[in-house]
């Protein structure tokens, strides 16, 4: 390509008129055409006379589509587009003061089909010899058009994968911001000095031996009571005294008293080895009073 006062002139053009420029080629249908294009049929790759191929021919990986070989109104859109990028880029104009793709393709078409008959016949020859040479490097290839119902049922699973996908990550993010929000509560909450929102599990105090009035170590609390109602299990069991207001309140341990707390208590239900137990614990209480 040569450039000559701003104007982009491409090889054996004599100007940047497009529809004026002389055949570069002679006409498509004569025995000096036909005859070279008999000789690309006969070259064979392994001879090791191939054509080369053009970039757009390079070998694609396993499992990808195979590109067709362009026909003569895309080797002419082609060329239009890029003499259309030099021009703009020549003229210091961006990609957003340029005119849109689909208009540039309309423009094109139109000149297309009120392009001479020369220059469509040189487009034509370029598109015989991309086939030929196509052939060479996709010896395999074979054109099979699908129909409307197949590219429709293509789509439409893309569109469907397409939507799954954006679900997927809309209740990701909802997710995120759901526990973003509870750290934050959380956070704040034990700044101000409450409790955590997942509290700690309580442990369990060890019964000790203690000594009543008389000097005598009282018998301990037997060690079922601690197996059979842990804190983590009836935080809310309290056994009430009526004549000293205190009661003994299974979250702490049995030898602690604390006043009598008027509230609503959940009861977990009563099973006859429960009913047993807490008779046990009853009994020993009096009979350390008493002592």
């Amino acid at each position: 390509m040569a450039s000559t006062n701003d104007t982009v002139v491409f090889p054996n053009d004599p100007g940047p008129h497009w529809n004026s420029h002389p055949p570069m080629i002679p006409p498509f249908d004569t025995p000096d055409v036909r005859r070279q294009l008999d000789e690309l049929k006969v070259v064979t790759r392994p001879a090791g006379h191939n054509i080369p191929p053009r970039k757009y021919l390079a070998r694609v990986p396993s499992g990808e589509k195979t590109p067709r070989p362009r026909n003569p109104w895309i080797l002419y859109r082609s060329d239009k587009l890029l003499l259309a990028n030099v021009v703009a880029a020549r003229a210091g104009l961006t990609g957003q003061r340029m005119k849109p793709q689909a208009g540039l393709s309309r423009d094109i078409a139109t000149d297309w089909h009120n392009e001479n008959h020369d220059v469509r016949e040189y487009y034509q020859y370029n598109s015989e010899v991309e086939k030929i040479e196509h052939k060479a490097v996709y010896p395999e290839y074979k054109f099979a058009p699908r129909n409307k119902e197949d590219r429709e049922a293509e789509r439409e699973a893309e569109r469907a994968v397409a939507s799954a996908k954006r679900e997927v990550e809309r209740a990701r993010k909802a997710q995120e911001k759901r526990e973003k929000m509870a750290a934050q509560r959380r956070a704040k909450k034990e700044a101000a000095g409450g409790r955590p929102s997942r509290p700690r599990p309580v442990p369990i105090d060890e019964p000790v031996a203690s000594t009543s009035k008389s000097g005598r170590p009282a018998s301990p609390i037997p060690s079922s009571s601690s197996s059979i109602m842990p804190p983590q299990l009836y935080p809310s069991v309290c056994i009430g005294f009526a004549h000293d207001l205190t009661c003994m309140c299974a979250s702490s341990s049995p030898r602690r008293f604390m006043p009598l707390q008027i509230r609503k208590l959940r009861r977990p239900p009563l099973t006859l080895h429960r009913v047993q137990s807490l008779r046990r614990i009853v009994e020993h209480e009096f009979a350390r009073r008493r002592a």
